[in-house]
């Protein structure tokens, strides 16, 4: 246990380690996760493409969720006939529309912390270092572009390559530019009242009815951060490492295999539908005021029992300011 008036933890050394350089610099604790997630994605090719879940909560500010789940790709085409067994389904039907990037420009937007360049150096340097130069290239065009990088020419070809429809997937110029909300008030926990979560929990169980739990949470590994800076704002964090998904080898990066192939005679996932992914993050508040957070990287989603038992937390007395890490 550590204590101080701001700290850090989760399950990713890389990420926690680049989240805690940003607090010490004065950083903000949604800069942190962002810079932990950034850096996670310039070390590992199979993050950038796969899904996240920011959420945050400060004093007087309420607490806010930052939608950066994967969604069904075929936006702007016909449906098509579909397959009709699972041994002829290409790994390009899999690949599917990556909103991790805006999710995390759209919180960086919202924190007003200064340039967003700040929170992509560290994953610019990650992807250098260990050699993925064309990785690096991708994080500096986001660095300069936002979430336009990947529409733009040089990300979109190989995306399109991989899984356009020529290839037998459903990808399309219209889901990379397609503009969804990911900016939503949290909401309570069912099981817990007083902390908060993602409000679109319940909404996505009733997708994930429609899949099975292999095609829903098996595969990547999961990644969680709780971080509380100096002025007493929570963060948290909620990501994925893919290591045997789609790769795109263009750009150096790695998709997870979870879009939904359209099957011939099963109704299909609407194109631009949120795909579901594990989010056991949650904060709790008192008084209008944030004091804890938790992460379990072994559950899908916290109840009032796995968030007591939580093994990452970071908790921060109101009076002393005094936090509190495990």
């Amino acid at each position: 246990m550590t204590a101080s008036h701001y700290g850090v933890s989760g399950n990713h050394p890389v990420a926690v380690q680049a989240a805690h350089e940003t607090l010490l610099s004065g950083g903000s604790a949604v800069s942190a996760v962002l810079s932990g997630f950034f850096a996670a994605c310039g070390a590992h090719a199979g993050v950038l493409l796969g899904p996240l879940t920011v959420l945050v909560a400060g004093v007087g500010s309420g607490a806010r969720a930052f939608d950066g789940r994967l969604r069904q790709p075929g936006l702007g085409t016909r449906r098509p006939r579909g397959f009709t067994s699972d041994s002829e389904i290409p790994a390009a039907a899999r690949l599917a529309v990556p909103q991790a990037v805006a999710a995390a420009v759209v919180a960086h937007a919202y924190d007003r912390s200064g340039p967003i360049a700040e929170v992509i150096k560290r994953g610019i340097r990650q992807a250098s270092q260990v050699g993925a130069e064309a990785r690096a290239e991708v994080l500096q065009s986001i660095r300069s572009q936002g979430a336009k990088a990947l529409s733009s020419t040089g990300v979109a070809r190989p995306l399109l390559h991989a899984a356009g429809i020529s290839e037998g997937g459903l990808l399309t110029n219209a889901d990379l530019v397609a503009v969804f909300d990911v900016d939503v008030a949290a909401c309570q926990n069912p099981s817990a009242p007083d902390w908060v979560e993602a409000p679109w929990l319940s909404d996505q169980e009733e997708v994930a009815a429609e899949s099975t739990e292999d095609d829903v949470f098996k595969g990547p590994l999961l990644m969680v951060m709780a971080v509380v800076d100096n002025r007493g704002v929570f963060a948290a964090a909620a990501y994925s490492v893919t290591s045997n998904g789609i790769a795109i080898d263009e750009l150096e990066l790695e998709a997870p295999a979870s879009a939904r192939p359209v099957m011939r005679g099963v109704t299909r996932i609407l194109p631009g539908c949120a795909i579901p992914s594990p989010m056991p993050i949650a904060i709790q508040m008192s008084a209008g005021r944030p004091v804890a957070v938790v992460c379990d990287p072994r559950a899908t989603r916290l109840n009032a029992a796995l968030i007591e038992a939580a093994p990452i937390r970071v908790t921060r007395d109101p009076s002393s300011r005094v936090v509190t890490t495990k």
